[in-house]
């Protein structure tokens, strides 16, 4: 409280803040890759079950059918008209979604491996953040602020 009283200005320390957002920023990085990643897999083992039991794809395509409400759809060429069969129409829509959904995991993934980048230049810099975080812990334990019970010196 005197501290205050005396007109002096508390510091701000601006070399842990940017510390702690690199360290955020390095975080949700490495998240972004988690989750594109996760997605990825998913994806690819869905598309394989599909391939090695397309007889399970047929009530799927069969909903989306009445879903659009097509029975067929008819284009007019020169050589006269191309009737594409219900299937195929959701086939191109059920296709033309695994292509979005796999073009945003891709893109998840390059995402964070550009902010981790950006984040964590060097190993040098890496290594600081990790070894803040420890001593702040042992700080904490030290203090009596840790986990409360029997704390290693």
């Amino acid at each position: 409280m005197d501290d205050l009283m005396s007109g002096e200005k508390p510091s701000f320390s601006c070399a842990g803040t940017k510390d702690l957002f690199r360290l955020l920023g390095a975080i949700l990085g490495l998240s972004m890759i988690g989750f594109g990643g996760y997605w990825s897999v998913k994806l690819f083992f869905t598309i394989m079950r599909i391939l090695q039991a397309p007889e399970n794809l047929t009530p799927i395509l069969n909903a989306w059918g009445t879903l659009l409400k097509l029975d067929s759809f008819r284009v007019s060429t020169a050589q006269g008209p191309i009737n594409f069969d219900l299937k195929w129409i959701a086939i191109s829509f059920l296709g033309g979604g695994v292509f979005l959904l796999i073009s945003i995991a891709i893109r998840l993934v390059k995402a964070g491996t550009g902010l981790l980048a950006a984040m964590v230049t060097d190993i040098e810099s890496l290594k600081k953040i990790i070894s803040k975080i420890i001593t702040s812990g042992k700080n904490q334990s030290a203090s009596g602020q840790g986990s409360g019970g029997n704390e290693n010196p």
